[in-house]
């Protein structure tokens, strides 16, 4: 895995994440050219983490994030205490 330059490092793929989730096409292929362009992911990287969000190439204190963010946004009263709890204690 290529570590993530900078500000890209969680904020795209999240972006890309949720713009999939309500089918924002402009912003798929946006965040899909800066992950490629300015992150280092490769194609496959994010046509794996579109399948299955858990295969995106992060650090894993990253992906816990991006998973409970993904949570969040689609199911905001799922997400409980304990995952929060969890999440603080990753850092």
């Amino acid at each position: 895995m290529q570590p993530l330059r900078g500000s890209l490092r969680l904020p795209a793929p999240r972006r890309l994440l949720i713009s999939q989730d309500s089918d924002c096409r402009y912003c798929i292929g946006m965040n899909e050219a800066m992950l490629i362009q300015r992150a280092g992911f490769t194609p496959e990287q994010i046509a794996a983490a579109k399948g299955d969000p858990a295969e995106a190439p992060l650090p894993e204190k990253d992906k816990a994030l991006l998973l409970a963010a993904l949570k969040a946004t689609r199911a905001p009263k799922s997400v409980s205490t304990e995952e929060l709890d969890a999440l603080r204690t990753l850092g």
